[in-house]
């Protein structure tokens, strides 16, 4: 598939997550070259995000840029390696990639919905993050299938890997000292 083709597919996969359709996690690529395309678009949602964040406030230095998405990648992992041991503890016969190809997308879409929110203050971007853990929680009732409660307890346990790793890597980038 193309980058397109698997951006359209994931847009579809949207509509049948949310209409409740058993079948969404097909329309997504669930193939390392699909979840490859998946963090190719998140990438370039956050660097559509830092572009127009910078128009407000100057350019970002380049080592400013390089940690955030140094932090955004490590976030990524934490979050493949949660969502992992969570399949494994509900033992869901759902493949682990297809749910983080679909977290992947639903990452990048939260982005991009966070753009506009800037205008209303750094706090009411927390709308996307909240968008994106409710998206989570219904991804996880349509594609695994997980019950409800379950499906929340993974909602928020992506809620926390998704606000505290972040979070804590960057009072930890805050502790390196700046060159002189």
């Amino acid at each position: 598939m193309s980058p397109i083709a698997d951006l359209v597919g994931a847009w579809r996969g949207l509509v049948l997550i949310m209409s409740g359709d058993a079948d969404a996690g097909k329309a997504f690529n669930a193939s390392w070259p699909g979840l490859a395309i998946a963090l190719g678009w998140l990438v370039l949602a956050v660097l559509l995000g830092a572009a127009v964040q910078s128009m407000g406030t100057g350019l970002p230095r380049l080592d400013q840029l390089v940690a955030g998405l140094l932090i955004q990648a490590i976030t990524v992992a934490a979050l493949l390696w949660a969502s992992v041991i969570a399949l494994h503890f509900v033992k869901s016969a759902t493949p682990a990639l297809l749910m983080f190809v679909v977290i992947i997308h639903l990452m990048a879409l939260a982005q991009v919905i966070a753009i506009p929110l800037g205008v209303f203050g750094p706090n009411a971007q927390v709308i996307a993050i909240l968008a994106l853990v409710l998206l989570i929680w219904r991804s996880a009732m349509v594609i695994v299938p997980m019950s409800a409660a379950v499906a929340a307890a993974f909602g928020l346990l992506c809620l926390l890997v998704l606000v505290l790793v972040p979070t804590a890597l960057y009072i930890l980038f805050l502790q390196i000292p700046a060159p002189a």
